[in-house]
């Protein structure tokens, strides 16, 4: 699940009649909106890790093909 997903999947306080009491329907409306919060802090931290691995491979294999060119550069000679 990507981040647009989670964002696409967070209702809105619902507009539909109470069927109990008001102070437990809040409580429970709260506590779905803090659920899909925590869901989504969560989607952004994992963006964020990918993102950083990215680079850290990316600044690896950089170095891998500059110390294979130094290295093929010092057998040719």
């Amino acid at each position: 699940m990507n981040a647009t997903t989670v964002f696409a999947s967070v209702p809105a306080i619902s507009d539909q009649k109470p069927e109990g009491s008001f102070s437990m329907l809040a409580y429970e409306e709260l506590a779905k909106i803090r659920m899909y919060e925590a869901q989504r802090s969560a989607a952004e931290q994992r963006m964020a890790r990918r993102l950083l691995v990215c680079r850290r491979w990316r600044r690896i294999a950089a170095w891998a093909v500059a110390r294979a060119d130094r290295v093929a550069s010092t057998m040719a000679s």
